[in-house]
């Protein structure tokens, strides 16, 4: 049972931490206004092109209506731009603009970095591990 409490400790701290520090490393590295929470609104629309509302809304695990109240919020600070389908005028889909894309960029950078120096101290064999390890731990949260 002692490892089952440790282990829990780690996690809700590591969440925790990580939330933190990415908050803090995209509010020193941009000028952009956002929160943490639109900044991964930013990242669920992602970079390739328009996506229906219904397709990040259910990617972020929200309702529609939230992510509606989310994307006016960014659309009026220019990071995502909103298009009726031309076939469908009740299909909205979304975009991101050059900034909304340059928030996403600095924030892939920043996983990219945070990952790279956390786990410099381990051997390969150690990262094959770990990767081994954690992808369970996520298989067990990402189960329905």
């Amino acid at each position: 049972m002692e490892t089952i409490e440790k282990i829990n400790r780690i996690l809700v701290s590591l969440f925790n931490e990580v939330l933190k520090a990415e908050e803090k490393s995209m509010r020193d590295r941009t000028s952009h206004n956002l929160s943490i929470t639109e900044v991964h609104t930013l990242v669920a629309i992602g970079m390739n092109g328009p996506k229906k509302m219904t397709e990040a809304a259910n990617e972020l695990q929200i309702s529609v209506g939230t992510l509606t109240v989310a994307i006016d919020k960014l659309v009026r600070k220019g990071y995502v731009s909103r298009v009726r389908s031309e076939k469908d005028r009740r299909i909205v889909h979304i975009a991101l603009t050059d900034s909304g894309r340059d928030v996403v960029h600095e924030h892939d950078m920043y996983h990219e970095e945070m990952v790279s120096e956390a786990t410099s101290a381990l051997n390969d064999e150690e990262m094959d591990q770990f990767a081994e390890s954690i992808g369970k731990i996520a298989d067990f949260f990402r189960k329905p």
